[in-house]
């Protein structure tokens, strides 16, 4: 009914239903261990229409083709558990076009309805995704998600591709054991994280306020048209909350790129990327956490998502990140808050044309010795030259002169060093047997040329 309508018989709805459409167990379900109990009795005492009648999966099936054929291309099956998965699908098998749907399948704990009952008609609503990032912001940490996923707690939790993921949702957020709006900026970071992380395909819950377990939304004082705006104590429009909205552009650039970067303090502060689309950092600490993290993207500044979108005309309207050219930023994350940046919301790209030529005055000796670059781009191995392998051959100009060309970003500190072999048992070395410190040089436009003074040997020692 509404609006105070009643109609005069519970299992009497003409001219659709009449009380042979009912299932016959007119009692409510007492007893989540007895599957047909769950499947054929009244969930708090609503009357159960009984799907396995050829007549009401038609009339069913008849509904949803009228709103198919209206454009409608998807439907969630509110208290699906309480019905049998076979006639579920007899349903969906007359429907006029495939769409998607997702499945209302609470989780309970050795009850023999389970939501893997129902992966084969559709996807499903992984409620221990909600319950799980609960336990981590309260009472675990945020270290413990770097494999969040199906088996990630003793439960299981269902396939990605089939699950439906969410901090809350309507009825879980009165239940209580789930973060809600009214948890401030936990609830923020978990969005951050649901948002950023390769499991499941997230959905964002856009309610409000309310102080009782029963509370209905906001009205407009009896006006039928108008709408309260949002704000404190009325519609709290979580999609409308910056750090939401822009992990949900975050989300997207991402696309299917796998986690990469994983980085954490082996507490409440964490960081990943998401192959060399997106990256985000998230600190639940009580103090800021500053540190240069490997994004995985290419150089660039960046428009930090959470704190504000990029400018219509250009740079950003919140902090803008800076990646260098060994896809490193060095980053402050606010206490209780998080940093993202993706390829979508770029303030300005780093050029990648710099000319740089580094020419050395080098006797080597031997004729057929060679004088080894390397440094921090990725062509010269990105640095630890010391003790790596790595590096590029350099081009003999005459007797005593060594030189090579790279490609460089304008806004990077080229940091390198030399070797004569290319094995590094030989590095640039002083007089007293000592490595010699890394060079470097700014690169700032055009062509750098660098020619660095004689040292005292190449591997003379």
């Amino acid at each position: 009914g509404d609006a105070g309508t009643t109609f005069p018989d519970n299992f009497d709805y003409p001219p659709l239903y009449s009380g042979s459409d009912f299932h016959s167990c007119h009692t409510s379900i007492t007893n989540w261990d007895d599957e047909s109990q769950v499947w054929n009795c009244e969930l708090s005492g609503l009357a159960d229409l009984d799907t396995g009648s050829s007549y009401v999966r038609q009339q069913e099936a008849s509904y949803l083709n009228s709103l198919i054929a209206l454009g409608v291309d998807g439907f969630r099956w509110d208290s699906a558990k309480e019905m049998d998965p076979a006639d579920i699908a007899a349903i969906e098998a007359l429907l006029t076009k495939p769409v998607v749907i997702y499945q209302d399948v609470e989780y309970g704990a050795g009850q023999p309805v389970t939501p893997d009952l129902y992966q084969s008609t559709g996807s499903l609503e992984e409620y221990r995704y909600g319950w799980d990032l609960y336990g981590a912001f309260t009472s675990g940490t945020l270290a413990s998600l770097s494999n969040f996923g199906p088996s990630w707690n003793s439960a299981g939790l269902v396939p990605s591709a089939d699950a439906v993921v969410f901090v809350d949702t309507q009825d879980t957020e009165r239940a209580g054991g789930v973060l809600t709006y009214a948890t401030g900026a936990s609830y923020t970071l978990a969005s951050v994280f649901m948002l950023a992380w390769d499991y499941g395909t997230p959905r964002v819950l856009s309610d409000y306020a309310f102080s009782r377990y029963d509370q209905g939304p906001p009205s407009a004082g009896g006006n039928a048209i108008a709408t309260p705006a949002c704000g404190a104590g009325s519609w709290e429009c979580e999609q409308r909350w910056p750090a939401i909205a822009g992990m949900v552009g975050w989300h997207n650039a991402a696309g299917t790129a796998p986690v990469a970067n994983w980085w954490t303090d082996g507490s409440n502060a964490i960081a990943f990327s998401r192959g060399s689309a997106a990256w985000v950092a998230i600190n639940a600490e009580i103090a800021p956490v500053t540190e240069t993290f490997s994004t995985g993207l290419p150089a660039g500044t960046y428009c930090d998502v959470i704190s504000g979108p990029p400018a219509a005309a250009g740079g950003c309207t919140g902090s803008p990140v800076t990646v260098n050219a060994a896809g490193q930023a060095t980053v402050t994350v606010p206490a209780m808050g998080a940093v993202g940046i993706d390829v979508a919301a770029v303030a300005s790209a780093a050029a990648v044309s710099e000319t740089v030529t580094v020419t050395v005055p080098a006797s080597t000796g031997a004729s057929g010795d060679t004088v080894y670059l390397a440094g921090n781009l990725s062509v010269l191995g990105l640095g630890q030259p010391d003790w790596a392998p790595n590096g590029i051959a350099m081009t003999r100009l005459n007797a005593t002169t060594w030189s090579t060309t790279v490609e460089a970003s304008a806004d990077t500190t080229l940091s390198y060093k030399y070797d004569l072999g290319g094995s590094w048992n030989t590095v640039e070395e002083t007089a007293s047997c000592g490595f010699v410190a890394n060079r470097s040089m700014a690169v700032t436009g055009g062509t750098v040329s660098d020619t660095v003074a004689a040292w005292a040997g190449l591997g003379g020692c």
